[in-house]
């Protein structure tokens, strides 16, 4: 076979089906007249891209850069230049190189003047393939070679049993310049395989608010509210916090022996879970195992149901909203709001601000100071060591430790004050199980009103009221309809004794007696309801002030003079009392 043959056998073996369409004959000739082709040879992945040659002469270094066929891409500067590092050329002109990789037209520039030691390179061009068959390097030594690209060509897919990735245009310029004049050529590549791509990077999708800074509430007229800064992500029991996209898997790859090469996995990232977080089997999904502020950095994801303010609420934190505890360190300022669905803990004080607890319990280790603005509600206890000016109302026990003053306390079990003064002094305090205070009422006759009576009295007796006057209604109903049913009956009546059971079974069945039995029995729920406790009473171990109102669902006491060591009680709609006793 000569080596017109060689060279077709060589491009059909390497185009596939793309060669049918192709003069190979024009193309063989082209490529040994050293010219280009009449016609483009269409080219596909790695021979399509631009390339260089890098070289030796008697005289230095030469490169000459070619530009991409169609569909190519155009060598790179960073490519350009790794490839000098790797033959030791340092110090080249920068400006020199720009300019060939913009022209790319093929033509040699000597870019160094250095010749190295070619002695070692052999007598004949020599092939070597990379251990992980990924390249093939070619070495010419120095000579001509008129027969370099058939026997290259046999070399690479008979003895080397290469089958992909060859770099036949580059192969055909190189064999073009050796052809006709003395070049040597180490470690060129010639054949490259296709390696592996990696697949797309693992993602975190979060399902809540992973800002961290402050965001001002926007408002209609278009201002913003530094009362609202969104700094706690509120998040509930099973919510979903985030979700996980694994890491995906490239593109196989394909040595030049055409064995395939494994895809590579997209960089994976790594999400644990933190306190109060749980996750699926698989890892991908993050739900909260308990309700609070669902916080989130690089690599953990977490819930803390206990959220501290280090520091008073103000400007800086905006108003307190979270699903758990707060701790706060400072005080609440005025103006200023902390709810939460758990406890709600002040190491500092209260100022004219809304602190409410919807599940819990509020303890405030200083004071209460309301200046009339101050409103504090708990659905257990509420504890302070003192309050002035406020509204406190807690479901089951508020608690004052020093004084209670010009306050309104509503209190579903007991109010105690009774540490240090243990001074009641102005204002309201109702509960419907006990009030204990050591001093009740002030020197200068401020108006104190104690009070036992159901948080809820007023619009319970309202109701009771108004049901009183719908039976009364319904039974005046129900009387008309017996009378009148009577009357249709009354002639059958004479001679069937069954007349009167007739009329029994339509008033039973009636729509009026269905009302007056729900209305019936609502009535007797809310007069539980305004019972008091047995051992409902007021309690005070020092004294009680002159002016001080004293009530018991309903029944007032004005005190006239002054009690001491004094409890309080009611029996048979009659207030008493009795010497005080722990």
């Amino acid at each position: 076979m000569n080596n017109s043959e060689q060279l077709k056998a060589a491009l059909r073996a390497q185009l596939g089906p793309a060669a049918a369409g192709l003069d190979l004959d024009a193309v063989v000739a082209a490529a040994l007249a050293g010219s280009a082709p009449a016609a483009p040879v269409p080219v596909a992945g790695a021979d399509a891209d631009g390339f260089c040659l890098l070289y030796q002469k008697r005289d230095g270094q030469y490169l000459s850069v070619h530009a991409p066929a169609p569909g190519g891409r155009p060598l790179g500067a960073d490519e350009l230049l790794d490839e000098l590092k790797k033959k030791r050329l340092f110090n080249i002109d920068r400006g020199e190189l720009d300019e060939q990789l913009a022209r790319a037209d093929g033509s040699a520039r000597r870019i160094s003047s250095f010749v190295d030691d070619c002695k070692n390179l052999g007598e004949a061009p020599s092939l070597k393939v990379a251990q992980d068959e990924m390249a093939v390097w070619l070495t010419v030594p120095q000579g001509l070679w008129p027969e370099l690209l058939p026997t290259v060509t046999r070399q690479l897919r008979e003895d080397e049993r290469v089958v992909h990735g060859i770099l036949e245009r580059k192969l055909a310029a190189l064999a073009a310049l050796v052809r006709e004049e003395t070049a040597v050529f180490r470690n060129a590549v010639v054949a490259r395989g296709t390696p592996p791509t990696r697949g797309v990077t693992a993602r975190l999708r979060y399902e809540f608010d992973t800002h961290k800074g402050p965001v001002p509430l926007p408002l209609p007229d278009g201002r913003v509210s530094y009362y609202q800064l969104n700094l706690i992500k509120n998040v509930r029991k099973d919510q979903t916090l985030a979700i996980k996209y694994p890491a995906g898997l490239g593109e196989p790859g394909l040595t030049v022996r055409g064995q395939v090469v494994p895809p590579l996995r997209g960089r994976d990232v790594k999400l644990l879970p933190g306190q109060n977080v749980k996750t699926t089997a698989d890892g991908l999904k993050f739900f909260a195992a308990a309700s609070g502020h669902a916080h989130g950095d690089a690599s953990v994801v977490s819930v803390d149901n206990i959220y501290t303010v280090a520091g008073d609420v103000d400007y800086a934190t905006g108003n307190i909203d979270i699903d758990g505890t707060v701790v706060i360190t400072g005080w609440v300022r005025t103006g200023f709001s902390v709810q939460a669905a758990g406890d709600i803990e002040i190491l500092g004080g209260v100022e004219g601000a809304t602190v409410v607890s919807r599940g819990g319990s509020i303890m405030v280790h200083g004071g209460v100071l309301g200046s009339g603005r101050a409103r504090l509600e708990a659905r257990y206890d509420i504890t302070a060591n003192h309050a002035e000016s406020a509204w406190l109302s807690a479901r089951r026990q508020v608690k004052i430790k020093d004084s209670l003053l010009h306050s309104l306390t509503l209190a579903g079990g007991s109010v105690q004050v009774f540490e240090k003064k243990g001074a009641i002094i102005g204002g309201i305090v109702r509960a419907r199980g006990s009030i204990l205070a050591k001093q009740v009422g002030g020197e200068g006759g401020a108006r104190t009103e104690l009070r036992i009576e159901n948080s809820e009295g007023q619009a319970l007796l309202d109701e009771l009221e108004l049901i009183d006057k719908k039976l009364a209604q319904l039974t005046v109903e129900r009387r008309g309809t017996e009378r009148m049913v009577a009357g249709r009956l009354g002639a059958r009546a004479a001679e069937n004794g069954e007349a009167e059971r007739d009329m029994q079974d339509l008033v039973r069945f009636s729509d009026l007696e269905t009302k007056i039995r729900m209305y019936e029995t609502r009535r007797a729920e809310l007069r539980r309801g305004l019972q008091l406790p047995a051992r409902a009473n007021i309690k005070v171990k020092d004294v009680v002030m002159p002016g001080t109102t004293v009530s018991f669902a309903g029944r007032q006491l004005v005190l006239n003079e002054r009690h001491q060591y004094v409890t309080f009680y009611c029996r048979e709609d009659e207030i008493r009392f009795l010497p005080f006793t722990e």
